[in-house]
């Protein structure tokens, strides 16, 4: 019966054990459980903290386009709109200011820039008037008369201004003092581009100029080939290549429906293969 009660007994302290490594290990567990929901938390915390404030970001937005929106329901412009251009007053039709959409007067009634008329109704433009009475003829579609080279070189240095590529395009496709209008009823990517041998018609001379400058002199546009152009060749790879493979170095331009112009540069042939 002593043996027995022993042996018992050691089986009591053995359940204990076990029972007590068995707490040890709920407790581990429970702590790290703990543990783990409170890293849970914090990162739920920093979650939630991130959506408000995407949501205050959008609801920002929303109400910035609300007034937009809104602004741009109330803007209404005169039909026959003055400008004040350095001091002098030039008039002429709200459809002629817009005919372009994404040039100086285009973006500048289109309802997005807060316009406020002075006391006589005339909207400000701080530039020289010298040569602006020929950009409103240009607008009206009505014929130039330029005096000299000097005069032209000054035109174009106003159309590049109010970002009137037609009036560069007419300018530079001139090889005489008289000028006669282009269309303007549709914007320049809807028309015939007029087109000068070496550069196309989406580079003016400022940007050949940069281009030059860029290039370090190493060439100069009277040099320059225009081997490509997609509304004259067709727009696809096979066109492309056919014109352009084997000629290097070759600069690349494109022009946006918006009007903004990209390119590039490469000294390699387009139909290399490595």
């Amino acid at each position: 019966q002593e043996r027995k009660m022993i042996r018992e007994e050691s089986e009591v302290d053995d359940i204990d054990k076990i029972l007590d490594e068995a707490q040890q290990t709920l407790n581990q567990f429970v702590a790290e459980a703990q543990k783990n929901l409170m890293l849970v938390q914090q990162v739920s915390l920093k979650a939630i903290a991130a959506i408000q404030q995407k949501k205050q970001i959008l609801d920002k937005l929303e109400q910035d386009y609300d007034k937009t929106h809104k602004k741009l329901e109330t803007v209404h412009f005169p039909k026959h709109v003055t400008l004040n251009v350095g001091g002098q007053s030039f008039a002429t039709s709200l459809t002629n200011l817009q005919k372009f959409p994404t040039s100086f007067f285009g973006r500048m009634f289109s309802g997005e820039w807060s316009l406020q008329p002075d006391s006589d109704g005339r909207y400000f433009i701080d530039r020289s008037p010298r040569y602006f009475e020929h950009i409103v003829q240009f607008l009206r579609g009505s014929e130039l008369r330029l005096t000299d080279e000097d005069e032209v070189e000054e035109v174009r240095k106003e159309a590049e201004y109010y970002g009137l590529d037609e009036l560069i395009l007419a300018l530079n496709a001139s090889s005489s003092t008289t000028l006669s209008s282009i269309k303007t009823q549709t914007p320049i990517n809807n028309q015939v581009e007029q087109e000068e041998e070496g550069r196309g018609s989406i580079l003016t001379r400022s940007h050949m100029k940069f281009l030059c400058d860029w290039h370090r002199g190493k060439t100069v546009p009277s040099q320059w080939k225009l081997l490509y152009k997609s509304s004259r060749d067709g727009l696809g790879p096979k066109q492309f290549h056919s014109k352009v493979d084997g000629n290097r170095p070759t600069f690349c331009i494109i022009k946006s429906d918006k009007g903004w112009i990209f390119g590039g540069y490469t000294n390699v042939d387009w139909g290399y293969k490595q």
